[in-house]
């Protein structure tokens, strides 16, 4: 089982966040959200440039990881700011344009400015790179849990359906539903 979240600022209404955790052919197993979050003249005036940041790892995508009752093997986050060194452990995957680095299945780790690993998903292909805060010791399973989740579906595409719940919701279409 793969997780996604993502938290974004729906203006003006505050910050809100989903978790979304799937099966192995992309369907959803659990889906949970906060209301939105809008810090007062006060907050933003003590909190100043790091209220953006606090909101929306501490307030939200901590919260919602907590509150998820299944958990996933690994959860995928659109935002690099929401890497996160909780559990489950979270990453931000992205295409790496490198060439391939080995085998399918291959995981080559990385480390600088942001530790994570290369994942070679298909031969001839580019791997995927993951940025997370994981210990090294956990890349294996994590690219595993990867593999195996690619074999049936696109591991980026439910990040979207994150980002249009969120966007139903703030319009309020969910409760019309």
């Amino acid at each position: 089982m793969i997780g996604y979240l993502a938290v974004e600022l729906h203006e003006p209404l505050g910050y809100v966040g989903g978790a979304l955790v799937v099966d192995e052919y992309g369907l959803p197993l659990e889906f949970r959200h906060t209301l939105p979050v809008r810090p007062t003249k006060l907050q933003r005036a003590l909190y100043g440039e790091s209220l953006d940041r606090y909101l929306r790892t501490v307030v939200v995508a901590r919260r919602l990881l907590a509150s998820l009752e299944i958990r996933p093997a690994v959860v995928i986050v659109g935002d690099p700011l929401l890497i996160l060194d909780d559990e489950p452990p979270v990453a931000h995957l992205t295409v790496s344009g490198v060439d391939p680095v080995g085998p399918p299945g291959h995981v080559e780790p990385f480390d600088g400015a942001a530790d994570g690993f290369l994942l070679q998903l298909r031969s001839g292909e580019a791997p995927l790179r993951l940025v997370t805060a994981a210990q090294p010791h956990l890349y294996g399973e994590l690219a595993r849990a990867l593999a195996h989740a690619a074999e049936t579906t696109d591991l980026r595409e439910p990040l979207g359906r994150v980002s249009a719940g969120l966007r139903l919701i703030v319009q309020g279409e969910v409760a019309a539903a």
